[in-house]
């Protein structure tokens, strides 16, 4: 087993505070903004990141590229559970 790149455990840090609302650590210098989305993504944990985000100081946060990718998530996730709700 490989030791965790920066973005696998900034993930961790961004979501795991959503349960005690709480802000999340500040990201590692060295974090690839869209290698965390790309593995979030795959993990369907980019919508939840994005909640994570929004809760970063404005300097912490990704740049407004990689952001828009995550708030895209964000709402195609809500798009979908409306959906749900309605369907059912």
């Amino acid at each position: 087993m490989g030791i965790p790149d920066p973005e696998k455990n900034y993930l961790i840090h961004l979501i795991a505070p959503l349960v005690r609302d709480t802000p999340p650590a500040s990201p590692p210098e060295n974090l690839d903004w869209d290698r965390l989305h790309r593995f979030s993504s795959r993990q369907r944990l980019s919508n939840m990141a994005c909640y994570g985000i929004k809760k970063l100081l404005s300097g912490q946060q990704p740049d407004p590229e990689a952001l828009e990718k995550f708030q895209r998530d964000r709402k195609i996730a809500l798009a979908r559970e409306a959906a749900q709700h309605f369907l059912s």
